[in-house]
């Protein structure tokens, strides 16, 4: 029979030892006491720790790169979860979705939800990168590099996107990496 699972030694420990919200100090102490239960494995990172407690509903009072800003509705509800890109399948349908709040926002002239919308775009970005310096084959490595590069230009002209987003999918290097020749039309 298994312990409990990390996440639920995260909510454990905040609980148990009282905490009243998440700060740099609990992180830390629950880092210490990951390590003491679970030993080496046991290693988090504050954004992981963070991450899990927000989803928790716990109040967390920190802020690190890998995590959304903290929203209100109607944001919190359109952002929940845009975030997949295990494949370039997920990561263009995430993207795409991005891009069509991007519009929404725009067109209604919601300059926060322009910024959200940004932020989330960082994020993503910022955990392909890190998922990309983590990969162990050459082919994860691949595939998480070409969807920073496509958060790279979604941040940089997010309107253009989808348009260059074809284009790229129908390039000889995509093609040859990834994909199959489009259909002759």
């Amino acid at each position: 029979m298994s312990g409990p699972t990390k996440k639920q030694l995260i909510l454990e420990i905040f609980e148990r030892e009282a905490m009243t919200g998440l700060g740099r100090s609990e992180v830390r102490r629950i880092q210490k006491r990951l390590i003491e239960i679970l030993g080496p494995s046991g290693a988090s990172s504050p954004g992981y720790i963070a991450r899990v407690l927000a989803e928790a509903g716990k109040p967390v009072h920190i802020a690190d790169a890998f995590s959304p800003p903290p929203m209100e509705e109607p944001y919190e509800h359109q952002f929940r979860d845009i975030l997949k890109f295990s494949t370039l399948e997920q990561a263009e349908a995430s993207l795409r979705r991005l891009s069509a709040l991007y519009r929404e926002f725009k067109a209604a002239g919601d300059e926060k939800g322009m910024s959200y919308a940004r932020s989330i775009a960082l994020v993503g970005k910022r955990r392909a990168q890190a998922a990309a310096r983590r990969a162990r084959s050459a082919e994860t490595r691949d595939v998480k590099r070409e969807i920073v590069e496509w958060f790279t230009l979604w941040l940089y002209n997010p309107p253009v996107f989808d348009d260059w987003l074809e284009l790229r999918k129908r390039s000889p290097e995509f093609q040859a990496k990834w994909g199959k020749p489009p259909a002759k039309e």
